[in-house]
């Protein structure tokens, strides 16, 4: 009896002890704050330590003029965290404030040490300084060293000191060169009434994060990428980065692959460095390269859609589910004159957005759609989404156009003829997705017919490719201007994803075969740069699989085996697959969504 009461005492004070929460109080969850030195000087170290129960806490030290001049987020380990940061030998003279933490800048603890003049030769300002009056780089030997302050560097350009290090970080898949804030000229501007944080990027040491790139050992191909993170300022919608397309012109030549990466204000954009054509800036600004700065602007646009817009869209049963966000990128010579960047070549543009909705946001329901500010069209854009521990949504944009306006929408199509149907999920999963379109006032015909031209439309659509705008006459006799389809066909010719037949005609209105389909899918996965690998359990002669397999012509027959080897394409029947039978729409829908989310176009 004794020992079952001392169990019970056991089992009740184990439950007491779980009951009872862990309170922490606001004061306790704001990080504390310790910096070595109240004053310092340029070219010092500062060394930054505190507390938190945070998980990691953001950095950020303004400079005098308001301006930011470092901005980190630091992992707290086992409750403490520590930071490092050399000044600049140019620093700015006065009282600079530290923030840390989470959250609103007025809530948060903050210190401010001050950067005093050394008083032993200033900052190399004096004779022999930093060589404020220009000129080339140099070891200032019309004066000297400055003293024992700066290091005589005659040209206007900053010089590269320990505060200007550059972090190199490596995963799984990219080797980054992570830009110093030290690199950044942060300061708030204003542009046509929005709030923009502006980053002016010093030159020299993004020459140097390509060098500290080239300089890695990469065995594995891994993607090389120099990385720009704007702070964020209170109150500013966007970011507008100023990168020199001089540096830029030069790593086109050292390192072709490399990608510059921008992310501000929970958005982000990847520009291929191979795709900013320096030469034809060069050409259509009239000036040198070194006279132009690669201008990239991202920001919200609350006010682009109208109420009737609104009402419009709620009339075709699309809810949106973020604000128009744009992202702007010109070449901008010295002189004011610029040139807007459409596109970087054919690869694809990779854009991210961080979203934070009280709405429900379903991938298969949800999409991107880029918006023409004119006419206030929408086109479908691959992205993919995943949702962020925090609980926010992060969107993966992958598009062809460099300069657009996207918005995150989310819409439940149904038809009256599908309901029931075998490819009912995959038809409404398309028509969310804005790539295929219902027949009549409430169908979708899924076994009606599909024809080339309407195929080819199809994976334009997919693609998120734009129809051209400015028809011309293509090289097949048998699509004119006027036709409704004559905008994809021109696009999917001049991409290489149509050929159209030997005697020069297209054929629009023909229904499209099995076989056809599978050339023209094969050929899309190349220009979406994705590879059809073989399963190797799949991988076998389609003659001892299907009975009808000696059908399929010469021209379509590594196309049939790699799409079925893949699993984009399976036969009717276990033996039977039909290279010349004519698809169906819903036929049609089905292999177009295995290929979207083979590529990793969609989810």
């Amino acid at each position: 009896m004794g020992n079952k009461k001392s169990f019970i005492s056991f089992i009740m004070m184990t439950m007491l002890m779980v009951s009872i929460p862990v309170v922490v109080s606001a004061k306790e969850a704001v990080p504390a704050l310790k910096l070595d030195t109240s004053t310092k000087y340029p070219g010092d170290a500062i060394q930054l330590t505190g507390t938190s129960l945070l998980s990691d806490v953001i950095v950020k030290i303004v400079r005098p003029d308001g301006t930011v001049l470092y901005y980190n987020a630091v992992k707290v380990t086992q409750g403490t965290y520590k930071d490092s940061i050399t000044l600049p030998t140019d620093a700015m003279l006065g009282k600079y404030t530290v923030v840390v933490g989470q959250g609103s800048a007025d809530q948060l603890p903050h210190q401010t040490f001050t950067v005093a003049k050394k008083p032993d030769g200033g900052n190399g300002n004096s004779s022999g300084g930093s060589g404020s009056s220009g000129g080339s780089s140099g070891s200032g030997s019309s004066g000297g060293t400055g003293g024992n302050g700066g290091n005589g560097n005659e040209g206007g350009t900053p010089p590269i000191t320990e505060g200007a290090a550059i972090t190199v970080k490596e995963n799984g898949s990219a080797i980054t060169a992570v830009l110093p804030s030290s690199a950044m000229n942060v300061t708030k501007v204003n542009e046509n009434g929005a709030a923009l944080a502006k980053v002016t990027v010093d030159k020299t040491i993004l020459s140097e994060a390509f060098e500290a790139l080239k300089a890695k050992p990469n065995e594995s191909g891994k993607a090389l990428v120099v990385g720009v993170t704007v702070p964020n300022l209170d109150g500013a919608v966007g970011a507008k980065v100023e990168l020199p397309a001089g540096v830029l012109k030069d790593a086109q030549n050292i390192l072709p692959s490399s990608l510059i990466s921008i992310q501000a204000q929970g958005a982000s954009i990847e520009l291929p460095v191979k795709g900013i054509h320096t030469a034809e800036l060069e050409r259509a600004l009239s000036t040198s390269a070194t006279n132009i700065n690669i201008v990239v602007t991202s920001q919200t646009m609350p006010a682009l859609l109208s109420e009737k817009d609104k009402q419009s869209m709620m009339n075709e049963g699309i809810t949106k589910l973020s604000d128009p966000i744009s992202f702007h990128v010109a070449g901008v010579a010295n002189n004011g004159k610029q040139v807007r960047i459409e596109s970087l070549g054919n690869s694809f543009i990779n854009k991210t957005l961080s979203i934070r909705s009280t709405l429900n946001i379903d991938s298969k329901n949800a999409t991107v759609v880029a918006i023409d500010p004119n006419t206030r069209k929408m086109r479908f854009v691959p992205s993919v989404f995943q949702t962020t521990a925090d609980g926010a949504t992060m969107v993966h944009i992958k598009d062809h156009v460099a300069t657009e306006i996207y918005m995150l929408v989310s819409s439940k199509p149904s038809f009256k003829d599908t309901a029931g149907h075998w490819a009912q999920s995959s038809i409404e999963h398309m028509a969310a997705k804005q790539i295929v379109k219902g027949v009549g006032v409430s169908g979708f015909n899924p076994n009606g017919k599909v024809t080339r031209a309407e195929f080819a439309a199809m994976l334009v659509r997919a693609a998120g490719w734009k129809s051209s705008s400015e028809l011309k006459l293509t090289n097949f006799k048998d699509v004119q201007a006027g036709d409704w389809f004559a905008g994809a066909v021109q696009v999917a010719a001049e991409r290489g994803l149509v050929k159209g037949m030997q005697d020069g005609t297209f054929q629009p209105d023909a229904p499209i075969t099995r076989e056809q389909m599978a050339v023209m899918i094969e050929r899309f996965m190349e220009l979406v740069d994705t590879e059809l690998q073989a399963n190797s359990e799949t991988s076998l002669n389609l003659g001892e699989r299907y009975k009808d397999a000696s059908h399929i012509s010469s021209w379509a027959q590594s196309s049939m085996e790699r799409l079925v080897s893949s699993k984009l394409m399976v036969g009717l029947s276990a033996d039977k697959l039909a290279p010349k039978a004519q698809t169906t729409r819903a036929e049609t829908v089905k292999i177009l969504e295995r290929g979207l989310r083979y590529a990793k176009l969609i989810n």
